[in-house]
């Protein structure tokens, strides 16, 4: 698949999983409050991510799931892959209010 991709909870951690197997290689991959657990697992794949995609995780404060999200984020700029972190402050597992916004910034920057 070519352009940008999306999903969003389980549907987040499953688009990351298909773009780090190469199932898919999307120029952005965009991840909305991902699902991932344990992510300590994806750290010896990481280092073959296609270089060509773009990561945007978006994750809110509140989420359980971002402490995870966050490490993911940081391995993944380790490995030189261009990934950016957006953390909402008052969420926590949904979506944000104003992703519309975040989205038409993403990718037309």
């Amino acid at each position: 698949m070519k352009g940008n991709f999306y999903g969003a909870s389980q549907g987040g951690r499953l688009a990351f999983e298909l773009v780090l197997e190469r199932i898919l290689i999307p120029r952005m991959a965009i991840i909305v409050v991902g699902a991932f657990r344990e992510v300590e697992k994806y750290r010896e794949k990481i280092g073959d991510f296609p270089v060509q995609c773009a990561l945007r995780f978006i994750v809110g404060a509140k989420d359980s799931f971002a402490n995870e999200t966050v490490k993911l984020h940081e391995m993944i700029r380790e490995k030189g892959v261009d990934s950016r972190l957006k953390i909402y402050a008052n969420i926590g597992h949904s979506f944000p209010e104003d992703f519309d916004e975040y989205l038409r910034k993403m990718l037309f920057y």
